[in-house]
């Protein structure tokens, strides 16, 4: 769930990437904070445990939400969900969420007395108006969201390729939460992108708000998979590796023939069709192996388990491989 409050780039070009990508599904809502008819009016279910596994707040201020909202959301991240703040002039403290329950879970702490007001100028001392070259940390160059290439020297080669920031809000070097992790910073002297655990979750705060001029000067791939995999690491899928298997249902009646689809991606996400694939079912008495036959079908593949007479576990091993595939 993507929900902003201010029509500008960063939210057009990050919803192009998120939705390029085959394994991730958006839903998207802008509100004016401002104006309480434009909230969703399902806003209070979509927080609740359970009903996502991602949230994305953009430049909206703490004033579109209830306490118990928040209080809900805040629930979800414990239970396991992954919430990710991005930077804009009503996220974080000037957004006013240094009052409400979200202070606890984001990564960063923030003041009250940062709020940045509807009717007065952009801040200067919660905010950095000026372009700010995002690199990763000594931690983010081995992590999983800030890996754009293979390996490390051309991982941080490429984000050094990569444009500069517009600008970015302000967290101090000292205004973290015990046990967060600076992924990214610019130069050293100002984090960028912050993670840390809460519950069962995970929680990030990113500065910035202007990742859209990489994807405007050429850098698309590199704009799609950092966007992509802040999503799975947030989701707890970023070790799940490229190759995946999906059954609707997961249970059937004894006797029933389970259809098998799967296929393969690349590291930024591509579909993979002619990725080679073997694939097998382990029976209930976890010794017996059945071959199962996949055959193409567009850009994944198909196949069916007949062999279904013995209650129990069954369980399916795919395996693929690809020069794209580590």
């Amino acid at each position: 769930l993507y929900l902003e409050g201010t029509l500008r780039p960063e939210a057009t070009f990050l919803l192009r990437a998120l939705n390029a990508s085959p394994d991730v599904n958006v839903r998207y809502n802008r509100i004016d904070a401002q104006r309480r008819e434009t909230r969703p009016g399902d806003l209070a279910e979509c927080l609740r445990p359970g009903r996502f596994d991602v949230y994305i707040l953009g430049d909206l201020d703490a004033k579109a939400f209830d306490n118990n909202e928040l209080n809900g959301l805040k629930q979800a991240v414990r239970e396991g969900a992954g919430l990710i703040m991005i930077g804009g002039i009503h996220s974080f403290g000037p957004g006013g969420y240094a009052e409400t329950p979200l202070r606890d879970v984001l990564p960063v702490i923030m003041d009250k007395f940062d709020r940045q007001t509807f009717d007065e100028s952009v801040r200067e001392g919660v905010h950095v108006q000026q372009r700010l070259q995002m690199r990763p940390t000594q931690a983010g160059l081995f992590h999983s969201a800030m890996e754009l290439a293979a390996g490390r020297e051309e991982n941080a080669a490429l984000w050094a390729q990569l444009p500069p920031l517009d600008g970015a809000n302000k967290f101090r070097p000292d205004g973290l939460a015990r046990g967060a992790v600076v992924l990214a910073d610019a130069g050293g002297r100002l984090p960028l992108l912050v993670e840390h655990l809460y519950g069962g979750g995970r929680a990030m705060a990113f500065a910035g708000d202007s990742t859209w001029r990489w994807r405007m000067h050429g850098h698309q791939s590199a704009h799609k998979r950092f966007w992509r995999q802040i999503v799975l690491r947030l989701a707890q899928k970023d070790k799940t590796g490229n190759v995946w298997v999906r059954l609707q249902p997961r249970r059937y009646p004894k006797g029933a023939k389970v259809d098998v689809t799967a296929g393969a991606r690349s590291s930024s996400g591509e579909p993979l069709p002619d990725a080679r694939f073997e694939a097998h079912v382990v029976l209930p008495d976890k010794k017996t192996k059945r071959k199962l036959d996949l055959i193409p079908q567009g850009k994944q593949r198909i196949g069916s388990f007949r062999e279904t007479q013995v209650p129990g576990d069954y369980r399916i091993v795919v395996t693929a491989r690809h020069a794209d595939l580590p």
